[in-house]
């Protein structure tokens, strides 16, 4: 999508009441929605676990569509991309990540995953 238009939704979005928003993009936006937020989730996993998930996506992805996937975006090109983005994550995705957000975090919820098994917890103690 061309980037002004990217922005413009990105905007609107922001500007609403309620909304999720997963997934880095252009850096500025990033900040923004960081800022923005009331709450900030970051999943934190280890590496291999990521590499084997993208994995697990394509060779599912050889008998069913994975879900919510774009229309006409090929998965082998996307699990491509996805294998070349972890191998560069660690220089963003890392410890001063962390203390960058617990500084963001004032006044806002903040909850870092560090494990498959918290994500179910996590949500049955915010649908209560």
């Amino acid at each position: 999508m061309p980037a002004e238009i990217f922005k413009a939704e990105h905007d609107a979005i922001l500007q609403t009441e309620r909304w999720i928003m997963d997934g880095f993009g252009p850096i500025n936006n990033f900040y923004q929605r960081l800022q923005a937020a009331d709450t900030l989730i970051y999943i934190d996993l280890p590496y291999p676990l990521s590499y084997w998930f993208v994995t697990k996506r394509l060779l599912k992805a050889l008998w069913q569509r994975p879900e919510g996937w774009p229309d006409g975006s090929s998965v082998v090109k996307g699990t491509l991309q996805s294998y070349k983005t972890l191998r560069l994550c660690s220089r963003f995705w890392n410890q001063a990540l962390v203390q960058q957000l617990n500084e963001l975090a004032d006044g806002k919820s903040l909850h870092i995953i560090t494990s498959i098994k918290q994500p179910n917890g996590f949500t049955l103690l915010h649908n209560s």
